[in-house]
């Protein structure tokens, strides 16, 4: 039986930032920006470190769990801008050992509080009430903080950009996973479907 991924819609995503903007911290609208825009799961998050930031380079080195494949990855003027300006909160700015992202007790960001935080903001964002109570989803992939996963995943596919590129942003080492999001879209899967018969008459 396939795999029946849960997402926001762009809409539903820009409700979501434009509600941390206004009501969240600096550290969340970091934490969410970085989360959705490279599609990490909350477990990823705990495992950043300020060292994993090259200021010259405009990047961060992303570290995955369940083996995924580990790069760095370029950052834009959005995600740049947000990350530094959280940056300049903390006092150990410069210790390339610390946490990137911390609680209010300066341990790693748990998995629990990022759900904690969904929830809230969903809530705030009036957004549909399966993203913020996983025991109306079927497991734990389907509500909270992993949603920003499948969606980020959804829009790339959306615009169009390569299963390849798609692979290396969410870390998948088996392209096979990246491909389980094509049917989640009336979009994605036509043009799928419309590509494979363009094939097919290429052979005909």
């Amino acid at each position: 039986m396939k795999k029946r991924y849960k997402f926001l819609t762009l809409e539903q995503t820009s409700k979501l930032f434009k509600t941390i903007e206004k009501e969240g911290s600096i550290r969340d609208l970091a934490i969410f920006n970085i989360a959705y825009f490279f599609g990490l799961r909350a477990s990823e998050i705990g495992l950043l470190k300020i060292g994993n930031i090259s200021a010259s380079k405009r990047s961060i080195y992303i570290p995955r769990v369940k083996r995924g494949l580990e790069y760095t990855q370029s950052l834009d003027d959005k995600r740049k801008k947000c990350l530094f300006k959280y940056l300049e909160t903390r006092e150990d700015k410069y210790d390339i050992e610390a946490p990137l992202f911390i609680s209010r007790k300066n341990q790693p960001i748990g998995r629990n509080m990022l759900y904690q935080l969904m929830k809230s903001y969903a809530r705030k964002a009036r957004l549909p009430e399966w993203i913020s109570d996983s025991s109306k989803s079927d497991s734990y992939k389907n509500s909270g903080f992993h949603v920003l996963r499948h969606s980020i995943a959804v829009h790339l596919l959306e615009a169009e950009l390569s299963i390849d590129y798609i692979q290396a942003r969410l870390g998948h080492v088996n392209i096979n996973n990246t491909m389980e999001y094509i049917s989640l879209t009336d979009k994605v899967h036509a043009n799928h479907h419309r590509k494979i018969m363009q094939k097919q008459h290429c052979f005909a």
